[in-house]
């Protein structure tokens, strides 16, 4: 296993910084919607509004994805604690969403 607390983040950056969250989203679903040959995917919900845990779903491909943008100047170990704290509220949410409707979604990103 990788530990990513000594890797600097800052020569990832492989794409101009966005200028915000939506942005990031809205890269996301084109990103998916290419590599899936869809046009299936789509942001969910609104700034603000409850998402149960993700960001952009497909309900025909069955995949939910959270999103993160994090300010990568931060130093690796602060990242990744706040990055795994938040994934493990989202995930927590998300599953309790999915628990509760008809059509199950199968992969979460």
């Amino acid at each position: 296993m990788i530990d990513v607390s000594n890797i600097d983040l800052k020569s990832f950056q492989i794409l101009p910084p966005l200028k915000n969250d939506q942005e990031f989203e809205d890269f996301i679903v084109m990103y998916f919607n290419e590599l899936k040959n869809s046009i299936s995917f789509t942001k969910y919900g609104r700034n603000g509004q409850l998402q149960n845990g993700f960001d952009v779903f497909s309900s025909k491909e069955k995949i939910v994805i959270q999103c993160k943008v994090n300010d990568i100047s931060l130093p690796p170990k602060k990242i990744k604690d706040h990055l795994i704290g938040e994934l493990k509220k989202d995930f927590s949410a998300f599953k309790n969403h999915n628990d509760s409707i008809s059509s199950k979604f199968d992969t979460y990103i």
